[in-house]
């Protein structure tokens, strides 16, 4: 299964890149991200392996640890991470296109679901993926377009 989802977010492309893919951001970028830290490499380029703790709530359970690999990277335009999820392996490209003022983050998403039993479990286990996805998008553009408001308030 496959899906697409992208948002625009009102801040300059480097803002936006930087908050996608510095991990010591990532508890203020995304909701659901408790920590995060590298286990190979050390920067977005294929082969580095990264740890994303969850805080829990409607996705996940607190404490869940996500293990990603950066598959491929091209800085300032687009990655991509594959990573195993609720019985599921994932591979998600995450696309950067701009303009001066605005970023259209895209993410698509391809999803094996064949170790997953049961069709209805596995609808449930998509869905919630899928809604994950969603939020992860729509809390950064709140998180992004937040702190544009406080640095300008504070100028």
């Amino acid at each position: 299964m496959s899906w697409k989802r992208s948002i625009t977010i009102e801040r300059p492309p480097s803002d936006v890149w930087v908050a996608f893919t510095d991990l010591s951001r990532a508890p203020e970028t995304f909701a659901s991200v408790l920590k995060a830290r590298w286990v190979e490499g050390a920067a977005f380029r294929p082969g580095s392996v990264f740890e994303v703790t969850h805080k829990g709530g409607k996705v996940g359970r607190e404490g869940a640890v996500e293990r990603l690999e950066v598959v491929a990277c091209e800085p300032w335009h687009a990655y991509t991470v594959r990573f195993e999820a609720s019985g599921c392996v994932c591979t998600q490209t995450y696309s950067f296109h701009h303009d001066r003022a605005w970023t259209k983050v895209t993410i698509e998403t391809e999803v094996d679901a064949r170790r997953v039993r049961g069709h209805v479990t596995r609808r449930l286990v998509l869905r919630r993926l899928e809604k994950a996805c969603q939020a992860r998008l729509e809390h950064a553009k709140k998180a992004l377009e937040q702190s544009r408001r406080l640095t300008i308030a504070s100028a």
